[in-house]
């Protein structure tokens, strides 16, 4: 099987078929992937561009979680509010057995 000298990467099919050198980042930017056999070079911005987008991303990541505690505790003290739960209690009577009623035949 034939493959590109390091360095160099295939170019795809439907162009002219051959090993083209791969590109070097220019400066004041990063390489967000390497050239390899099959693709070349992928470079984007360094510095504080770069740290800006990951600072939007966790701080995106903080909020959604912060709001979704909030929805969470919400709904929790209408429950409650509600009487559905009883806080600290159990639905279950004292003794673990639940009386039974018998059913009321209709006519």
């Amino acid at each position: 099987m034939c493959q590109c000298r390091p360095g160099r990467f295939y170019k795809a099919p439907g162009e002219e078929e051959f090993c083209r050198r791969c590109s070097l980042c220019p400066q004041g930017t990063v390489v967000l992937q390497q050239c390899n056999s099959t693709a070349d070079s992928v470079c984007g911005p360094s510095g504080p561009e770069s740290r800006h987008r990951l600072w939007l991303i966790g701080t995106f990541i903080i909020l959604s979680a912060v709001c979704l505690g909030i929805v969470i505790l919400t709904a929790y003290v209408k429950k409650v509010k509600d009487g559905g739960f009883q806080p600290g209690g159990s639905r279950l009577p004292s003794d673990g057995l639940w009386e039974l009623e018998p059913l009321e035949e209709s006519e």
